[in-house]
């Protein structure tokens, strides 16, 4: 038992388990960007596309699109910016 909590009192130490500020954490989430799925109703119903910097998951039935919509997003992630050169 008690090494058991030196071994996790060593990993939080060794963590840095910091308070970060609302303000902060704002500031960060404006330089996430979001990527069409292709869909202007799909991208309207998630908020604008598929965010950057996070983890998305797509569940459904059989044949309902996962994959297409893992396959477009494959691509649509390669395409420049709106407003950037090719």
């Amino acid at each position: 038992m008690e090494t058991a909590k030196k071994t996790i009192e060593a990993a939080r130490d060794a963590l840095e388990m910091g308070y970060e500020s609302a303000d902060r954490i704002l500031e960060r989430r404006k330089n996430i960007g979001r990527i069409t799925t292709g869909s202007d109703n799909l991208n309207s119903l998630i908020g604008g596309g598929v965010e950057t910097q996070a983890i998305t998951e797509a569940y459904g039935r059989f044949s309902s699109g996962k994959s297409q919509l893992g396959f477009q997003l494959a691509v649509n992630v390669q395409l420049p910016k709106s407003g950037e050169d090719s």
